[in-house]
């Protein structure tokens, strides 16, 4: 046990595989009509699930390695030059000459909420399983490993099935991608599905809390170790072989909720890392979501330990 511990000590702590991409936000300050512009604003920044997930824990005190694919264009110099402010590791991603950087446009409502949305990431199949076995000295030697289902399919069964040391927690994304990851769900340590999501992935379909229960049995026969499930207003659902319970909330005024589930896993990853209980995890992780809502863009750039306490103390309930 000491052995282990001393090992662990040795390794660098989180490793994030996955997008990055820019996101052009447009927010309109009237309820959309078809056909119709709409007054509004319009935001670009950095984004991408692996990238934002990336800043999360960064600004929240834990250094990260980020690998992505990036375009030698405008685009892709805004997100290594982001990267580089934030003290983020960027230098073992992918710069193509070929193929652009991956663009997200995203449409919300007048109340924050997801709208309409197209997104073009075609450069994330470059990091294909080939380019991965390349690093695979490098990513052995964090103690977390964390991807999302935006990579090629063949490199998600490759770090699945070939890092087995090492503790690997999946975003699932969105219900069509996380189709990705179905028949190796077991493999990850730690997954974050939304309602629909654990639907598509279990084959359940959700309609009380008893539904919840039969979705913790199903994930945790595969091997899972902690499962979270995002259940929008009603909160979300934690569970381990050991307790489940749900954490809910006060009602809070959203800004933009793109950012919120990169938040949430921020939150889990360095709950894991310091040994808060499961409980602890998913309160501490739902109140880094809620910061995440509060402003325009994907990350809340003011997320910080203080704040995300306060949140807890602030906007949770727990049972």
């Amino acid at each position: 046990m000491q052995f282990k511990k001393q090992v662990e000590k040795m390794l660098n702590k989180v490793i994030i595989i996955g997008a990055s991409i820019v996101d052009v936000i447009g927010m309109p300050l009237l309820p959309l009509k078809k056909g119709d512009s709409t007054p509004g604003k319009v935001l670009v920044s950095a984004g991408g699930v692996a990238r934002n997930i990336a800043e999360n824990i960064q600004r929240i005190g834990i250094n990260v390695t980020l690998i992505s694919a990036i375009g030698n264009d405008l685009f892709g110099k805004v997100i290594v030059s982001n990267a580089n402010e934030l003290k983020i590791n960027i230098n073992q991603s992918i710069i193509h000459n070929e193929k652009p950087t991956s663009f997200y446009l995203l449409i919300t409502n007048d109340s924050g909420n997801p709208e309409l949305a197209i997104s073009d990431t075609s450069i994330i199949e470059v990091i294909s399983q080939s380019f991965i076995e390349l690093k695979r000295n490098l990513i052995e030697k964090h103690k977390i490993i964390v991807i999302d289902t935006n990579l090629p399919t063949e490199t998600i069964y490759y770090l699945a099935e070939s890092f087995n040391n090492q503790d690997i927690f999946i975003d699932l994304v969105s219900t069509t991608k996380a189709k990705k990851a179905k028949e190796l769900i077991g493999k990850f340590h730690t997954i974050k599905p939304n309602i629909e999501e654990a639907e598509v992935l279990s084959d359940i379909k959700y309609n009380n809390e008893n539904d919840l229960l039969k979705m913790r049995d199903y994930f945790l026969h595969k091997g899972v170790k902690q499962l979270f499930i995002s259940m929008g207003e009603k909160g979300s659902f934690y569970a381990n072989s050991e307790i489940h319970g749900i954490i809910s909330g006060r009602n809070v005024s959203i800004v933009n909720s793109s950012g919120a589930g990169d938040a949430y896993m921020a939150g889990l990853i360095y709950s894991y890392l310091k040994d808060k209980t499961i409980k602890e995890t998913a309160c501490f992780a739902s109140a880094c979501s809620l910061i995440a809502m509060q402003k325009e863009s994907a990350v809340n750039p003011q997320i910080s330990l203080k704040m995300i306490n306060n949140y807890i103390k602030k906007y949770l309930y727990q049972n």
